[in-house]
């Protein structure tokens, strides 16, 4: 990591786990880690440190207590005192006994109080509320009323445990699909630092970032909200319609989509209808990261329509080759295309 191969330097890894790092510091770090297994041991403790998820109780009071918040964290991390001497656990490397940065337990320990924070007065209803969170993985998820959510990494949701039952009010932090069961009378609402999003049963995606808040609709029909009001506080989504509420300038901008398959890494899903080639090839290839090689002029005149659920790469890019009569190669994580291109 440039200061040396037994150096460990705690707020590189820590940004890498956040996914903070560009494309070389990734590499980079991920070429500490393998050059050898005490660097693989402390990135596994780090990484362990960082996904810890906690089930957090929040008691009715009129104000939110950070340092109360902060003293649970650190019990549940073994924490005895907030002093850097005290914290475990201890690593070894060539420079001697070092111990665990607690700038990455405070990192930690920031996003969940202010998680608390941010969904206190939403779900103040309730004794108690539960929070998941998927960390570096994507995970699915069945809540209470069977409705189903798939968290991209590093996303959470927090509901109380009257959900369900009473109300169906949820709190969102990150990336987070949405296929919502319907009930009658019992509306599905979701909260978010900047808006509110309510339906009554479909499916969709929000995206909340420091700079927007993201809605896409794949069918049904959901309302999001200014926090505050305002002009044009609100909008109504329809299917293949996405919405995105701009922070700083506190507008919301909406438009209509050609294409979903920016949600497949939720639904598994990818539809084209008379697509030319070389776009599909290239979503593909993102998609599944694969560098995709091929001569865009003689697949110029390539158009194809097709519907993928749940397909491997290799199944994708069989029957792409099927239908297109074109020869591939797979060489690692590359793969030529080799056409005579396409007639009418």
């Amino acid at each position: 990591m440039n200061k040396g191969e037994n150096h460990i330097d705690y707020d590189r890894i820590a940004k890498y786990l956040s996914e903070e790092m560009d494309l070389q510091e990734r590499q980079e770090l991920e070429g500490w880690i393998k050059s050898s297994d005490e660097n693989k041991k402390v990135f596994d403790q780090c990484k362990k440190m960082f996904a810890l998820e906690m089930k957090v109780e929040v008691r009715q009071s009129h104000e939110f207590d950070v340092k109360n918040a902060w003293k649970k964290v650190s019990a549940r991390i073994d924490l005895t005192e907030p002093e850097i001497h005290n914290i475990a656990p201890e690593i070894s490397g060539n420079s001697g006994r070092e111990k665990f940065n607690i700038r990455i337990l405070y990192r930690i320990a920031a996003v969940l109080v202010l998680g608390l924070a941010a969904t206190f007065y939403f779900l103040q209803k309730s004794d108690e509320v539960v929070t998941i969170a998927s960390n570096l993985t994507i995970k699915e998820v069945l809540l209470p009323d069977s409705s189903m959510v798939t968290l991209n990494r590093n996303s959470s949701i927090v509901y109380n445990t009257a959900f369900g039952k009473d109300n169906r009010n949820i709190s969102l932090h990150g990336t987070v699909y949405f296929d919502v069961k319907h009930i009658q009378d019992l509306v599905f609402t979701i909260s978010t630092e900047s808006g509110i999003i309510e339906v009554l049963g479909t499916a969709f995606l929000i995206e909340e970032t420091d700079q927007a808040l993201v809605v896409t609709v794949e069918r049904g029909q959901v309302r999001l909200s200014k926090k505050g009001g305002g002009p044009d506080a609100s909008v109504t989504l329809k299917r293949n319609e996405r919405a995105v509420l701009k922070r700083a300038e506190n507008e919301i901008e909406k438009t209509e989509l050609t294409s979903l398959n920016s949600l497949y890494w939720a639904n598994k899903k990818l539809i084209y209808k008379q697509v030319p080639l070389a776009s599909v090839l290239k979503e593909v290839g993102d998609i599944f990261r694969k560098t995709m090689k091929y001569d865009s002029l003689v697949i110029a005149d390539c158009k194809i329509s097709g519907i993928f659920k749940d397909e491997t790469f290799e199944s994708v890019i069989e029957n792409i080759s099927l239908s297109m009569d074109f020869e591939y190669q797979i060489k690692g994580d590359t793969v030529e295309i080799i056409s005579d291109g396409c007639q009418d």
